[in-house]
C-alpha cells in the first residue's frame, strides 16, 4: 500500500452517473461531455464500468492510505470527487478534499497564471511533506 495518494480531479465513476457530468458541461473549458462515453469505452473495453478497478467509487475503500483530493467547482468530474471522498470517509479513510471555487478540470496546471492554482500546488507539497516525514 502506498504511504498516501493525491488525486487531482479524479475520474472515479465510469458509469457517468454524477450530476456534474451534464450540470457543468457548459462551464468546464477543459472537458467535452460527448467525449466521456468514448474515452470510457477505450479505457474499459468490454469490462463492467462498475468494476472497482475501473471505477474506484464502487470499490471497498477500507484500509486506504491518507488521500488528498483537489477539484474545481466548475468541472464535470466534481461529483466523482465528492462522492468518492464521502464514501472514503465513511470507510474510515483519512481523506481531505478541497473544492476550488470557479475552477475547472486540472486547473493546477495553470499555476503560472492562476493564483488559486499556485496556492493549490503549494498545498499539495505541504501534504506530501507531512505524509513523508
Amino acid at each position: 500500500m502506498p504511504k498516501c495518494a493525491i488525486a487531482l480531479s479524479p475520474w472515479t465513476d465510469h458509469t457517468l452517473s454524477g450530476n456534474s457530468y451534464l450540470g457543468n458541461k457548459d462551464i468546464d473549458p477543459m472537458l467535452v461531455a460527448e467525449g466521456f462515453p468514448i474515452w470510457s469505452k477505450h479505457y474499459t473495453g468490454e469490462e463492467d464500468n462498475k468494476n472497482p478497478y475501473i471505477s474506484p467509487l464502487f470499490g471497498d475503500l477500507h484500509g486506504l492510505p491518507p488521500i488528498y483530493i483537489q477539484v474545481g467547482e466548475e468541472e464535470m468530474l466534481l461529483d466523482d470527487s465528492l462522492r468518492f471522498a464521502e464514501k472514503a470517509k465513511a470507510a474510515g479513510v483519512d481523506i481531505t478534499i478541497e473544492v476550488y471555487a470557479e475552477m475547472f478540470h486540472v486547473f493546477q496546471a495553470f499555476w503560472r497564471v492562476l493564483s488559486a492554482a499556485k496556492k493549490a500546488n503549494i498545498k499539495l507539497g505541504e501534504f506530501l511533506k507531512k505524509q513523508m516525514i
